[in-house]
């Protein structure tokens, strides 16, 4: 996967993590969501955050996914990385839901339910359609 770009590199990452297409190999997809994340992909990096969170590294997920909240511009951001901007969009969406559900359960940070509305109004106003499958998943108890 060395010199592949950013989103290329997220999407390859997603499916080695998930299986989709793909042998399941969460080491390859950890490499792969890396690589992308340094090259910029916020994707990958909304889907690194998720791979901390599900494999309980709430700390580090909750401190990659407050990075990626704080972006401003995404539009830019995606430009910079030659991403899609619905890809950087579900990224940062991503970020933004997983750093509300830390904060909501107070998970590798201190508890802070009104900070953790903050993040979940960010997340729907990113990306609607990435937060309500997030939404989804929280409500069958999946996150």
């Amino acid at each position: 996967s060395s010199g592949i770009n950013a989103e290329y590199g997220g999407a390859l990452g997603v499916m080695y993590y998930t299986g989709g297409g793909v042998d399941a190999d969460r080491e390859l997809a950890f490499k792969c969501l890396c690589e992308a994340s340094e090259r910029g992909s916020l994707y990958a990096q909304g889907n690194l955050v998720v791979y901390y969170y599900e494999s309980r590294l709430f700390t580090r997920a909750a401190h990659c996914a407050w990075s990626i909240a704080q972006t401003e511009d995404i539009r830019a951001a995606a430009e910079k990385s030659g991403l899609l901007l619905a890809f950087s969009r579900r990224g940062v969406s991503l970020g933004c839901f997983y750093y509300a559900r830390c904060l909501q359960t107070g998970k590798g940070v201190q508890k802070n339910e009104a900070e953790a509305v903050k993040y979940f109004k960010k997340a729907i106003e990113v990306c609607p359609l990435t937060a309500a499958e997030l939404q989804q998943k929280l409500k069958n108890d999946e996150l």
